[in-house]
């Protein structure tokens, strides 16, 4: 007998954050950029700058994480929302 979608979401064989994004040749071009440009840019600084820089480049990190997230929850939300609508405005 085949799970439900919720069955599979709960034992992790779903996970809809992960569709789609990494498949997308723009972003991974932009993405290996960002990567190349980081690492020129830490093999020229040192000390202080450089933990500055890693500091910064952390906390960018976490702020699309969040951000990510954020949206994710958002779109499941009106997802949700939508479906209710529908059920219930049925006449």
């Amino acid at each position: 007998m085949k799970n439900s979608l919720l069955e599979d979401l709960y034992w992790g064989k779903v996970a809809p954050a992960d569709k789609g994004c990494l498949n997308n040749p723009k972003l991974m071009e932009q993405m290996n950029i960002a990567a190349d440009t980081e690492e020129k840019l830490l093999e020229l600084l040192e000390g202080e700058t450089k933990d500055s820089f890693e500091a910064f480049s952390e906390s960018q990190n976490k702020i699309q994480s969040i951000t990510n997230l954020e949206r994710y929850l958002d779109g499941f939300r009106t997802g949700m929302s939508l479906a209710v609508e529908a059920l219930f405005s049925v006449k």
